[in-house]
C-alpha cells in the first residue's frame, strides 16, 4: 500500500496541469497572426527570395523535418542557405516555378503553454514548367511550432509529412 502513495501524490500534483488544458485553440487574433506569418515564410522562401525576412520569422535553432527528405535543417541559417539559392534560380528561370499553398479551411492553431502555439494543416505544392499552366503536383500535411519572442512569434520546429504526388 505504501508503494502506491507516491503515485497517488503524483496524480494530485498533476491535476492542476491537466486542468489548464494547453491544447486549447488559440484565439482568433493569434491564429490570424500565425496564418499571416506562415504565408510570409513561404512567400519569402519560394517567391521573393527574402533571406532577411526568413531570418526574422525563424528561430535561430529552427529544426525542419520532412518525410521524403529527412532533416532539412537544424538551424535557421542552414534552412536559409539551402532555400534562397533555389528561389533565386527559379526567379532567373533556371528552375521551374514552384509555389506552396496552404489549403483553406484546414489550418488549426492550438496553444502550447503560455508562450507556444502549434499550427497544423494541409498544404499543396504547385509547379509551372516553361510553356505550361501551373498545376498541383503534391499534397501534404504540416505541423509548425511557434514560440513567442518578445512581442512577436518565431517558428521553431517544422514537420512536413504525408506528402503524396498528384498525378498530372
Amino acid at each position: 500500500m505504501k508503494a502506491l502513495i507516491p503515485f497517488g501524490l503524483l496524480g494530485l500534483m498533476a491535476a492542476p496541469v491537466f486542468a489548464n488544458d494547453p491544447s486549447l485553440p488559440a484565439d482568433d487574433v493569434e491564429a490570424a497572426v500565425i496564418a499571416s506569418l506562415d504565408a510570409e515564410i513561404f512567400k519569402a522562401a519560394f517567391l521573393t527570395c527574402d533571406g532577411e525576412r526568413l531570418s526574422q520569422i525563424m528561430a535561430d535553432d529552427l529544426e525542419f523535418y520532412h518525410d521524403k527528405y529527412g532533416v532539412i535543417a537544424r538551424t535557421a541559417d542552414e534552412f536559409i542557405e539551402g532555400t534562397i539559392p533555389d528561389c533565386v534560380k527559379r526567379q532567373q528561370g533556371e528552375l521551374p516555378y514552384l509555389e506552396r499553398r496552404a489549403t483553406p479551411g484546414t489550418m488549426q492553431v492550438r496553444k502550447i503553454g503560455e508562450d507556444g502555439l502549434m499550427q497544423t494543416g494541409h498544404h499543396s505544392f504547385w509547379l509551372r514548367l516553361p510553356g505550361e499552366d501551373i498545376r498541383r503536383v503534391e499534397t501534404g500535411l504540416y505541423t509548425h511550432i511557434w514560440l513567442r519572442q518578445g512581442t512577436g512569434w518565431q517558428i521553431s520546429r517544422v514537420i512536413s509529412y504525408d506528402h503524396v504526388d498528384v498525378p498530372g
